[in-house]
């Protein structure tokens, strides 16, 4: 193509894209049609390893694009401009530091000034981290029947119209710990063979040993409210098994001993029988 009369920078539109080169093929605003796909410009790194890709513009997108040296061979599509008044910009006067991306996938995020943050995947999954916990409105302008612009709301169901079956959520760790929330919202948490799981809330400690024991440090009551059943096991007994449950207090019975107000410590408590406590237990079932 000959270069005379080629401009060094101008607008024009995506007509399609060329994904192998992360570039797109454009119309002028002359109504040329550079036969090569315009490059689409990346911020920050650009070698054989490092690459920041954003996602290519849409068709029917306007952009500012560059041909250094006048060559078509060398357009750079530099940044995607509005040129009319229906856009997707969700930020108000009162909003001028807001970031938000809303991609094609559905996916979108929104900051906004104050560093309130929101992360939405197609699915209708989310991320936030705000003051209220609330996911924040998002809007774009559209264009009335007289030529006016007006600045609505735009809904989830307008991003996604058929939402897609919920994502498996799923985080693994170097050090082969996994968390996985699949499709049907069940959660599993698999630890590494020596790591331990340790929950604090206030003063109370539970805590799950590599070894399989699990510790309960309880500075306060331990409640349950509308439980159809409480079920201790020990070793490979059945939950609920009143021979287990005998085992287990008279156990705890045959260790217990009581402290008087000088210090001296009693004997333990007068020792019973697994079958004594057994006839005495009722299991309870669902």
């Amino acid at each position: 193509m000959s270069t005379a009369n080629f401009p060094l920078i101008t607008t024009g539109m995506v007509v399609s894209h060329h994904p192998e080169s992360h570039g797109v093929y454009v119309m002028l605003r002359s109504g040329q049609v550079p036969t090569q796909p315009v490059k689409v410009g990346s911020e920050g790194p650009a070698d054989g390893l490092r690459i920041h890709c954003e996602s290519l513009p849409t068709r029917g997108t306007w952009g500012v694009i560059a041909f250094p040296d006048a060559d078509p061979r060398n357009g750079v599509w530099l940044k995607s401009v509005y040129t009319q008044q229906q856009d997707a910009i969700t930020s108000d006067a009162g909003s001028p530091f807001t970031h938000y991306l809303s991609e094609w996938s559905g996916y979108w995020e929104h900051r906004d000034d104050s560093g309130n943050e929101s992360r939405v995947f197609p699915d209708g999954t989310s991320l936030t981290y705000s003051e209220t916990g609330a996911l924040p409105a998002t809007y774009r302008h559209i264009v009335n029947p007289d030529q006016s612009q007006s600045r609505v709301e735009l809904t989830q169901a307008e991003r996604v119209a058929s939402p897609p079956a919920p994502f498996i959520f799923n985080m693994n760790h170097a050090s082969g710990t996994n968390i996985q929330v699949d499709s049907a919202g069940n959660v599993s948490a698999t630890g590494n063979p020596n790591a331990s799981l340790t929950l604090t809330f206030g003063s109370s400690v539970l805590t799950i040993a590599s070894t399989g024991d699990i510790s309960l440090q309880a500075n306060g009551n331990i409640l349950s409210a509308n439980a159809s059943a409480i079920n201790l096991t020990s070793g490979n007994a059945a939950p609920g098994d009143a021979a287990t449950l005998a085992t287990l207090i008279v156990n705890w019975l045959s260790a217990h001993t009581h402290t008087g107000v000088n210090g001296e410590t009693s004997t333990p408590v007068q020792s019973l029988t697994e079958s004594d406590v057994a006839s005495t237990i009722v299991k309870i079932s669902s």
